[in-house]
């Protein structure tokens, strides 16, 4: 009997270790939607490599991203733009930090229109014309007699507060523009619509024509240089300087392997990598 009381105990411990072993961290990422389907993949990889670590990867924005790390909901707010002055200032009161942002890749902010568009360049004065409502029809750009359907996301798109800083210059976007939630609605619009613009980042497979801007393509030595003019850095906001699993999968994300991957998900790498 105490053979067979020990035996069972001696079980129950090692079946409640097993289950620890078994047991896994997870890292919980938010924010943009440019970078949702990046960090989906190098969630995805990563855990190829550490199926120790799970991950939720969310989108929703950049702005939503960072609302949820203040919340202390989630550990990486994916961003495509720097935090607002606001934003920096929040976390500040609630954490005594202005928190870390790690530049993971670089991006384009492209112009996109449909594909029966014949124009192929547009300049900063006329993009801000275009999506400020001061151009309201193609044919100002020598096209047809057609109103400029002018579509962008939502107000939580970190791509919508670059763009207004950058290219607005802080102006409101056309009255008559309409805002989509998810950079996969947006394309799907101007496929649709023949008279339609937008701009969002790169886009892999776009079914959508990219004009060049001030004659200059979004290309991967336009970009990484910073010749074109509408280039920027991708991000991952954390509260602190991250450690333990946080930091392996970030230092991971930075390595040649996780660099590999930005380029072929249409990304730009921040190093010149080979894997030769």
């Amino acid at each position: 009997m105490r053979i067979f009381l020990l035996a069972f105990i001696l079980s129950i411990i090692f079946s409640g270790c097993s289950a620890l072993s078994l047991s896994k961290a997870i890292i919980k990422i938010k924010g943009s939607e440019t970078m949702f389907s990046l960090t989906k993949k190098l969630a995805k990889e990563y855990s190829k490599e550490n199926p120790q670590i799970n991950f939720t990867v969310e989108g929703g924005g950049s702005g939503a991203g960072i609302k949820s790390l203040v919340a202390n909901e989630i550990m990486i707010s994916t961003a495509s733009r720097n935090l607002e002055p606001d934003e920096v200032k929040l976390v500040a009161e609630k954490y005594s930090t202005v928190g870390v942002s790690t530049s993971i890749a670089k991006d384009a902010v492209c112009i996109y229109v449909n594909r029966s568009n014949p124009i192929s360049n547009l300049t900063i004065e006329q993009i801000e014309g275009i999506f400020s409502g001061r151009i309201t029809n193609w044919a100002n750009l020598g096209w047809k007699d057609k109103t400029i359907n002018v579509y962008l996301r939502n107000v939580n798109s970190g791509t919508l507060q670059l763009f207004k800083r950058l290219v607005l210059k802080d102006q409101l976007f056309a009255g008559t523009s309409k805002s989509f939630n998810s950079i996969e609605e947006l394309q799907q619009a101007v496929e649709r619509d023949e008279f339609s613009i937008t701009f969002s980042g790169l886009v892999k497979g776009t079914k959508c024509k990219i004009t060049s801007v001030e004659n200059i393509e979004p290309s991967n030595i336009n970009v990484v240089s910073g010749y074109y003019p509408l280039s920027r850095y991708l991000h991952f906001y954390t509260l602190n300087p991250p450690d333990g699993e946080l930091k392996k999968f970030i230092d991971w994300v930075l390595s040649v392997k996780g660099q590999k991957i930005i380029d072929e998900e249409g990304f730009y790498s921040l190093y010149n990598y080979s894997l030769e």
